[in-house]
C-alpha cells in the first residue's frame, strides 16, 4: 500500500502469513504490516519498500545485457573454449535469401581472445539462429577475418513460412551459407541444402547448467540422411541450452555448444566493455531501458551526463582508471545499473607521410606533409641515408616541410610527434631516391 495507512489502501486482511501481490503498474510501493488482536492493532512502523520495475517488451524475447555462457567442444581436435555470447543491441540484417531480417546483435567474448580480436554474431529475432557471424582477428596476430552469411526458410506442410520455436509438426528447412574466409588461399565456404524438421515437446536434457525441459529441433539432410543440427530451446533461458551443429565448416566436423550459466539483468546495462584504452576520448554506451526518462551517467561519483540518449561521448581524459555508473530515472526514482571500469593509458597517434615524389634529381628539393595530429605540440622529421646516419631536419608545428641536400641514394623519412606529453611512435617509412 501506498501513503498513511487508511482502510482503502488495504490490500490484505485475513490470518496468513504471507501474501502474493501484483502490481497493476511499475512503481515504489511501501508496504506494512498491521497485527490485530483483542487487546488492539500493533503497526510495524518498518516499511517494505520494492520498487517493481517497468516489464520489458513482450515483442522481443532479449534484452541488452542478457548473457549465455557456453562451454563449446569441437571435433575432432578436442579443443573445448568456455564463450560468453552478450546482447548488445538489435538490426535489421538481410539473410542469404536476401530477406531483412530483424535480429538480435550478440557479442562473442572469451579468455582464449587476444586482445583485439573481435566477433560478433546476428541472430534472427524470432528463431533465434544465426543469419549472420563476424570474426576478425587481433591485428598483432594477423589481417586474418571470417563472415558468414546464412539462410533459414522454414516451411509447413501448405509451404507456408513457419517460426520452428512454436511449431508443433514436423516441417521441411531450406538452408544456405556462405562463408567467406580471409585467409590467403583458403577457398570460402557454401552450403545449400534441403532438409526435414522434426519436432519434440517437453524434452528433458542435462546440462552443466541444470535440468530442463525443453522443444527439441532435430534437422536431417534429405539429401544424405545426416543429421545437421541438433538443438533443444527452453522457454525460460530464452535460449537454447544445447546445440549439436554438424555441417560446422572446413576446420570441424563437429561442434557442440552446453549452457554453462545465464543472467537476464532487470537492471540497466552498459554496451561498452570494460577495457584498457589508448585515447582519451571515447564513447560510452548502454542499453535502452523500458519506462526510463532519461539516464544519468556518473564517473568516479560525479554525475557528467543527463539525458535521453544511449551514449555519451567522454572527452580529454588523463590516464588513469575511470568509475562510470549508470543511473536510470524512472517517475519518481531511480535505479542504479552496471558498473564500467576504463583505465585510460593514451598513446599519441603516429603520423602518416605523404610525398608526391619518390625519386628526384641531386641538388633538387622535396616537400613532404603528414596527417595532423590534434592538439600536438610538434613534430620531428628524421632523415637515413644509405649508411645508417640519422638526422633531424625539421622540429616544429607545421604538418609539411622542404628537404634539401639530401645525400645521393635511398633515404629513409619518418615522422613522430608529441602530445599531452607523450610522444608518439615514428610513422611507417617513405623512401626517397636521389639520383
Amino acid at each position: 500500500m501506498q501513503g498513511i495507512l487508511y482502510e482503502e489502501n488495504l490490500i490484505y486482511r485475513g490470518y496468513s502469513e504471507s501474501l502474493t501481490f501484483e502490481p497493476e503498474d511499475a512503481g515504489m510501493i511501501d508496504f506494512n504490516v498491521v497485527a490485530n488482536n483483542a487487546n488492539g492493532s500493533t503497526e510495524n512502523i518498518n516499511s517494505l519498500r520494492i520498487i517493481f520495475l517497468p516489464s520489458q517488451s513482450n515483442d522481443d524475447k532479449w534484452n541488452v545485457g542478457m548473457t549465455w555462457d557456453y562451454r563449446v567442444s569441437y571435433a575432432p581436435s578436442g579443443t573445448i573454449r568456455n564463450v560468453t555470447m552478450t546482447m548488445i543491441g538489435t538490426e535489421s540484417i538481410v539473410d542469404a535469401f536476401g530477406v531483412d531480417r530483424d535480429s538480435f546483435l550478440l557479442r562473442l567474448s572469451g579468455d582464449y581472445q587476444l586482445p583485439e580480436e573481435r566477433s560478433f554474431r546476428w541472430v534472427d529475432s524470432e528463431n533465434l539462429l544465426n543469419v549472420h557471424t563476424y570474426w576478425v582477428d587481433d591485428p598483432t596476430s594477423s589481417s586474418y577475418f571470417q563472415e558468414g552469411t546464412l539462410g533459414w526458410d522454414f516451411t509447413d506442410n501448405n509451404s507456408d513460412s513457419v517460426n520452428p520455436l512454436v511449431a508443433s509438426s514436423d516441417l521441411s528447412l531450406h538452408f544456405n551459407r556462405t562463408n567467406v574466409i580471409g585467409v590467403p588461399g583458403h577457398p570460402d565456404g557454401y552450403a545449400d541444402t534441403y532438409n526435414t524438421v522434426t519436432i519434440e515437446d517437453d524434452v528433458q536434457i542435462a546440462t552443466p547448467a541444470g535440468n530442463f525441459s525443453t522443444k527439441y529441433i532435430k534437422i536431417t539432410d534429405n539429401n544424405d540422411q545426416v543429421i545437421s543440427w541438433e538443438l533443444w530451446y527452453n522457454e525460460t533461458v530464452r535460449n537454447w541450452v544445447k546445440i549439436v551443429d554438424r555441417l560446422s565448416g572446413s576446420h570441424s566436423d563437429k561442434v557442440e555448444y552446453e549452457l554453462l550459466s545465464y543472467d537476464a539483468p532487470t537492471t540497466p546495462q552498459f554496451i561498452t566493455q570494460e577495457a584498457e584504452i589508448n585515447t582519451n576520448d571515447y564513447l560510452i554506451e548502454w542499453g535502452d531501458y523500458a519506462g526510463s526518462s532519461n539516464y544519468q551517467l556518473v564517473e568516479n561519483g560525479e554525475i557528467i551526463f543527463e539525458g535521453e540518449e544511449v551514449s555519451f561521448e567522454v572527452l580529454n581524459r588523463e590516464d588513469g582508471e575511470y568509475t562510470y555508473v549508470l543511473r536510470v530515472v524512472m517517475d519518481g526514482y531511480m535505479i542504479d545499473g552496471a558498473s564500467l571500469v576504463l583505465s585510460v593509458n593514451f598513446i599519441p597517434p603516429k603520423p602518416i607521410v605523404y610525398s608526391p615524389e619518390r625519386t628526384i634529381e641531386e641538388g633538387n628539393s622535396i616537400t613532404i606533409n603528414w596527417t595532423q595530429i590534434e592538439d600536438s605540440d610538434w613534430y620531428s622529421v628524421i632523415v637515413e641515408d644509405e649508411s645508417g646516419n640519422t638526422l633531424e631536419v625539421y622540429k616544429g608545428q607545421e604538418n609539411e616541410t622542404t628537404l634539401e641536400d639530401l645525400d645521393i641514394g635511398q633515404n629513409r623519412i619518418r615522422v613522430n610527434s608529441m602530445v599531452y606529453s607523450k610522444i608518439s611512435e615514428y610513422s611507417d617509412s617513405i623512401f626517397i631516391t636521389v639520383e
